[in-house]
């Protein structure tokens, strides 16, 4: 198990580079590229780890045999090809997708690269925003504004990885932008209140999810804190009392796991 570290993408490190198209075996463990677009504030580094952290943790609960690969991809640092790991998963960013930043086009290209490659593709807010993006559709500054705390996400279309099954599923929300158009062949999976496309798929194997199934209550708090000044006061107090009701981070979790399996099984 590597897991109790994170192995960089670095010069120095060829073992993944030019990696056969196969599917992970006990000898060859499951590689994941993270895709690591976005930070825990600076402000909450000490009470709380880093958002790579948080994933590493569910990875470690749910993919125990999987090797984490960090990609800073603020710095440019993307895959080579698609081929240089089994799965990719794009963290949330406090950046927009559609930001004049030198780094986003190129990540843009990859992510459409890896999906068009067939590698599974998972997005979590920014990243849920991204495949989007990537593949042809829109994403625009919410109308109804911040998206904030504990959000029932009604599933509306179930997928043959989504065991155990369920209908309903809480996640914590901290957004601005959303997803306004889908890309060709996308399907909503999942509605908010707030947000109409909470979670689509392109094809069987790549999925977009707005919530952070990463966030617990604490941090989650701590957020709301930061925000506090800048969010109107009603929707602030909603977020707050939203808190209460329980997250369903461990169902997503094998949810993702059961994704990543089957999308790199033979066949899958």
């Amino acid at each position: 198990m590597r897991l109790a570290g994170v192995q960089r993408n670095s010069g120095e490190d060829g073992r993944f580079h030019g990696a056969r198209k196969q599917s992970p075996t006990a000898a060859s463990p499951m590689k994941i590229g993270y895709l690591r677009a976005g930070f825990t504030p600076p402000q909450l580094l000490g009470p709380f780890d880093d958002y790579v952290e948080l994933f590493r943790r569910v990875f470690a609960r749910h993919w125990p045999e999987a090797v984490l690969r960090l990609y800073e991809v603020q710095r440019l640092e993307l895959p080579r090809s698609p081929d240089e790991c089994d799965v990719y998963l794009c963290s949330g960013s406090s950046s927009s997708v559609f930001d004049p930043e030198p780094w986003i086009p190129p990540l843009l290209d990859m992510t459409r690269r890896i999906v068009q490659a067939g590698r599974p593709f998972l997005g979590i807010c920014f990243g849920h925003q991204l495949i989007a993006q990537a593949l042809g559709g829109r994403v625009e500054r919410a109308t109804g504004g911040w998206g904030l705390g504990v959000k029932t996400l009604q599933i509306t279309e179930h997928l043959p990885w989504m065991t155990p099954k369920r209908d309903v599923v809480r996640l914590h929300f901290c957004h601005q932008d959303q997803v306004v158009r889908l890309p060709p062949g996308g399907r909503v999976i999942g509605v908010t209140g707030h947000c109409p496309v909470a979670a689509l798929a392109v094809g069987q194997h790549c999925l977009g999810i707005q919530g952070h199934p990463e966030f617990d209550r604490d941090l989650m708090t701590a957020l709301l804190d930061l925000l506090d000044k800048t969010v109107a006061p009603t929707v602030m107090a909603q977020a707050r009392e939203s808190l209460a009701m329980d997250v369903d981070n461990d169902l997503l979790g094998r949810w993702m796991g059961t994704l990543f399996r089957t999308g790199c099984a033979p066949g899958g």
